[in-house]
């Protein structure tokens, strides 16, 4: 039986970002059963197309890879990410 790669998933949009975190999100994969997500030390699986990567280092720069994965583990072509933490702020 044959099973093809999922389709790759939609361009990276940007959501939010704090001093410590980044939000991202992207189109939903044809036959994708989760999605993987590796950059900067982190590999996460998140499962739905959007993803939280928190811990990380204010005012620096990031880039994280995302694929979509099949029933069968064959991961799609991916996709990047990039944006940047904003600085922290002292009151």
């Amino acid at each position: 039986m044959f099973y093809p790669a999922p389709f790759i998933p939609g361009s990276c949009e940007f959501v939010s970002s704090t001093a410590q975190s980044l939000t991202f999100r992207w189109s939903e994969a044809q036959s994708a059963t989760s999605y993987s997500l590796v950059g900067h030390s982190k590999s996460e699986s998140p499962g739905i197309n959007r993803i939280t990567v928190s811990s990380l280092t204010p005012g620096s720069h990031y880039t994280f890879t995302v694929w979509a994965v099949g029933s069968q583990g064959l991961r799609s072509n991916n996709i990047t990410c990039t944006d940047s933490t904003g600085l922290m702020q002292f009151v």
